[in-house]
């Protein structure tokens, strides 16, 4: 056995096994076109095959420049060879590159630099580039590239964390692999690259079903008052009993298709709720829903959406810079990359939170009212989380949140496990938002974000959450104090002061749906109920007064706020909160994310 010091290059097909499931032949022969393709980016950067595994290439370079350069040139091949292809088709390959030292054993390379490129690979997303520190010292100013920083990755089987970097062609890029490697875009633009084509095809096809479901969806009774609950029987208490634990795997998985708009059914008798777990109730009694069947989903393509521009209105698309930050006006708007929130600059400010005593609607969880000043500059997400970016984040990561979500059936909560954020029982198209969702799941979304981005993404404050549902206004709702079904998704077979009763939708809307707030946000007050930072606690004395999450009292619950397609009027108030476990998975919550603001003034 020799010891050296070497560029190790893995690359991996992403969704393999599936492409082999659908089509073994055809698979195969795609495959060794693109092996002929790193043959040639090999032989032009001095480059070396010493292990192949199936669908693998493990490549060794006598320095990490030439290593990245075969990347790149590779993946502008690939790229060209997959735009001909229909998606379903399409053959992405993940590379990891790392600077390390190697064993040499008959001509194998073994070691800690083959497992961390390995193992960034898993992190570089479908035709992507990721990188060691190592490698970006070595490649820094000899290569027109760009590098997003990670930050450090605990990556499996590696005892210290990783500084890991991904990998973007810029224009000083064209030396390396020609014109066709003259690509501006991130590699989570070029995985969705080949959709751009379906895009407006796919945004029209949406907005047909969900005109057709509005013409047929069936109307459903709403959540009862306090009054007419008495004698009913009560809520079964407790999560999930699957739920309990969700995975990172350690090679991301294409998205699953998505279900298509299908039309519940209202059962005609009531169906056995499967027993209940011990966990906690949520701190407020749930809603009043009827019983859904769902029926099976079909599968088809992933999508994307693209949303409608606002007239007057320019969001700015790609990573800020500090300076760009700083320089944030509130109001302005920015995407920093393909099916990530859009998110708006925030004002700062103080704003008197909570309901004060006699107060139409108050609950004495909301109380007391008091001033809080909100003083970290933050920009907002315009719309809940959508099932589309909700997709985009399990197909790069690999996440796994566990099947089932629990529904309100007459008068009891029933744990269905065969639903999920893909299928919570009732119709969604991919700009609707994600539902089906517990904290631990939007934490690990906001964790990904931080991670893609290099910047800080979390879930909102319940302090910020109640200030820009506000947006500068002191009743009850952002618009006043009445309510109907024009300004919000709600059960609004349950009238709050003079705003009217009738026959309610079933599910949630679109998230451009209804008018925004002052400050540019969507649905504030209904549609899904939003998980936000905070530990539960049944008042605010002690709360902190500086917008900060309160990080104490009951932290195995955390608060939601917003209110519901499925909640009562009352329930969409500014001031309204809830509480639930966080491993509590319900087709009422999703959530919403903010961004914290560097050098912003």
């Amino acid at each position: 056995m020799k010891r050296k010091l070497a560029a190790i290059l893995v690359a991996d097909v992403v969704g393999y096994s599936r492409l082999t499931a659908d089509d073994e032949e055809a698979t195969l022969r795609r495959l060794e076109v693109f092996r002929t393709i790193w043959q040639d980016c090999l032989a032009k950067t001095g480059g070396r095959i010493f292990n192949t595994a199936g669908d693998a290439i493990l490549a060794e370079f006598r320095s990490g420049v030439e290593a990245v350069r075969c990347a790149l040139d590779f993946q502008a091949q690939a790229k060209a060879q997959n735009d001909g292809m229909v998606p379903q088709r399409q053959m992405h390959f993940r590379i990891g590159i790392t600077i390390g030292d190697v064993v040499e054993r008959r001509g194998d390379l073994l070691g800690d630099g083959v497992n961390i490129a390995a193992r960034l690979q898993t992190l570089a997303g479908p035709g992507g580039i990721c990188v060691s520190s190592w490698v970006r010292e070595a490649v820094a100013n000899k290569i027109g590239v760009k590098f997003t920083d990670l930050g450090d990755q605990n990556v499996k089987n590696i005892p210290t964390p990783i500084r890991a970097y991904l990998v973007g062609a810029s224009a000083g890029a064209a030396a390396v692999a020609g014109a066709s490697s003259q690509r501006k875009q991130d590699w989570l633009s070029r995985a969705a690259s080949s959709w751009q084509g379906m895009a407006l095809v796919l945004g029209l096809a949406s907005a047909g079903m969900l005109g057709a479901f509005l013409l047929v969806s069936q109307l459903r009774p709403g959540k009862p008052d306090a009054a007419s609950t008495r004698g009913a029987a009560a809520p079964l208490p407790g999560d999930p009993g699957d739920l309990s634990r969700d995975t990172v795997a350690t090679r991301p998985a294409l998205p699953a298709p998505a279900p298509p708009p299908v039309t519940p059914v209202k059962a005609t008798e009531p169906q056995p709720p499967l027993a209940p777990t011990a966990d906690p109730v949520p701190a407020k009694a749930p809603p009043s829903q009827p019983i859904v069947v769902p029926v099976p989903p079909v599968a088809q393509p992933p999508t994307k959406i693209t949303r409608p521009v606002d007239q007057g209105a320019a969001t700015r698309f790609g990573p800020l810079t500090e300076a760009a930050e700083g320089a944030l006006k509130s109001g302005e708007r920015f995407r920093e990359c393909e099916n990530c929130p859009e998110m708006v600059a925030a004002p700062r400010g103080d704003f008197v939170m909570g309901s004060p005593d006699g107060q139409a609607g108050a609950e004495r969880d909301e109380m007391p009212a008091r001033k809080v000043a909100i003083g970290s500059p933050i920009a907002a997400a315009r719309f809940a989380v959508t099932v589309v970016e909700f997709e985009t984040f399990i197909a790069v990561t690999g996440y796994r949140p566990a099947p089932g979500c629990r529904v309100y059936e007459g008068s009891r909560w029933v744990d269905k496990p065969e639903l999920s954020f893909r299928n919570p029982g009732f119709p969604q198209s991919p700009d609707h938002p994600v539902v089906c969702i517990n904290w631990n799941d939007a934490k690990a979304y906001t964790d990904w974000m931080s991670a893609r981005t290099g910047t800080t993404y979390r879930l909102p404050t319940e302090a910020e959450r109640e200030f820009f549902t506000r947006a500068g206004t002191t009743s009850l709702f952002w618009w006043g104090n009445d309510i109907e079904p024009s300004r919000a998704g709600y059960d609004w077979s349950h009238a709050f002061g003079s705003g009217p009763r009738g026959e309610t939708r079933r599910g949630t809307h679109p998230v451009q749906s209804f008018q925004p707030n002052p400050w540019g946000l969507y649905q504030v007050h209904g549609n899904v109920s939003e998980w936000v930072e905070d530990c539960w606690n049944d008042g605010y004395r002690g709360a902190p007064v500086d917008g900060a999450a309160w990080t104490t009292g009951d932290c195995k619950r955390r608060v939601l706020r917003g209110g519901s397609w499925g909640y009562s009027p009352k329930d969409l108030r500014a001031a309204y909160r809830e509480g639930a476990t966080a491993t509590y998975r319900n087709f009422n919550f999703g959530f919403r994310v903010v961004r914290v603001l560097r050098g912003a003034k």
